[in-house]
């Protein structure tokens, strides 16, 4: 049966070309909204098909305007998003050429911030990865404006440093050009000082004087050189963690950012043996110290170690003797 103006067949609305049409003027098949050149609409003005909103070029929109398909949100060219005009696919938020982001304007994926070229950050406008603080170009930091890695402080374009401002690795200090250094304005490594270009000839090593050069020549233990950051996955966080970090549903997970004696104690249990070994034959070593310092107690392992030491020295004796 068809109304009036009907060129199609089996219309109940009217001028439409179409046939099974409710709405009217529909080109396309079985609309029930108006001025459809798609199918099955339920909004009007689709070229689509399947679609409820307005104005959509894609399939199965319930947003308007969407060339993309499976949209909710307005002006999408991508796909199966909720937010507004992503040319990327799978975005809460608005004007993302990544994915699967929930923050604004992000050219990389999975970030909760916003302006982001790198992936998974829940800060912003961050080039590298995983980080929570914002404006990085590097990976993993906390803090913010860091070309480096592993940085809890800012600015820096070395890595793992506490401070500020470091082009140097390991600093708890500002402005320092070397490493491993808690003072300032440094140019050379290890010092406690401010404004040094020349390394001094002792240090201290557990609260006692030891030589540059015996410092350098002792075989480290890798467990004493430890991240401050953690990238923890979603699927191994708690809900305490989850509720806290609401993000990681987008980012995959969160950046944990980690106590000093926390890390220093988690990189001592994950060590071997003989790299725990290493810790007590370092210069000056003094377990009441190490405690203090890294709330990890190895006093009967270092007292053990110094009954080994001495029996080892009584045998090289006894051998001198024979």
């Amino acid at each position: 049966m068809n109304n009036r103006n009907n060129l199609g067949n089996w219309n109940t609305g009217n001028y439409n070309t179409g046939n099974y049409n409710v709405g009217d003027s529909n080109q396309g098949n079985y609309n029930t909204g108006h001025r459809n050149l798609g199918k099955y609409n339920t909004g009007n003005r689709n070229t689509g098909h399947h679609n409820t909103g307005y104005k959509n070029e894609g399939e199965w929109n319930a947003g308007n305007c969407n060339p993309g398909n499976y949209n909710t949100g307005d002006k999408n060219l991508g796909n199966y998003n909720a937010g507004n005009c992503n040319p990327g696919n799978y975005n809460t938020g608005d004007k993302n050429l990544g994915n699967y982001n929930t923050g604004n304007r992000n050219t990389g994926h999975r970030n909760a911030g916003n302006e982001n070229t790198g992936h998974r950050n829940a800060g912003n406008e961050n080039t590298g990865k995983y980080n929570s603080g914002n404006e990085n170009t590097g990976n993993y930091n906390a803090g913010h404006r860091n070309a480096g890695n592993y940085n809890t402080g800012n600015r820096n374009t070395g890595h793992r440093n506490t401070g500020h401002r470091n082009a140097g690795n390991g600093n708890t200090g500002d402005y320092n050009a070397g490493n491993c250094n808690t003072g300032g304005w440094n140019s050379v490594y290890g010092e406690t000082g401010y404004f040094n270009t020349t390394k001094a000839s002792t240090i201290r090593v557990f609260n006692s004087d030891c030589s540059i050069e015996e410092w350098n020549k002792a075989d480290k233990p890798d467990l004493i050189y430890f991240e401050l950051t953690e990238w923890v996955p979603s699927e191994i966080m708690s809900d305490d963690e989850k509720k806290q970090n609401p993000n990681h549903v987008t980012v995959g997970g969160y950046l944990k950012k980690l106590e000093y004696k926390e890390a220093f104690k988690k990189s001592y249990e994950e060590a071997s043996d003989e790299d725990k070994s290493k810790l007590l034959n370092l210069p000056n070593f003094d377990a009441d110290v190490f405690l203090e310092i890294s709330g990890i107690d190895v006093r009967v392992s270092s007292e053990k170690m110094a009954i080994m030491s001495d029996i080892a020295k009584l045998e090289a004796k006894l051998k001198e003797l024979k």
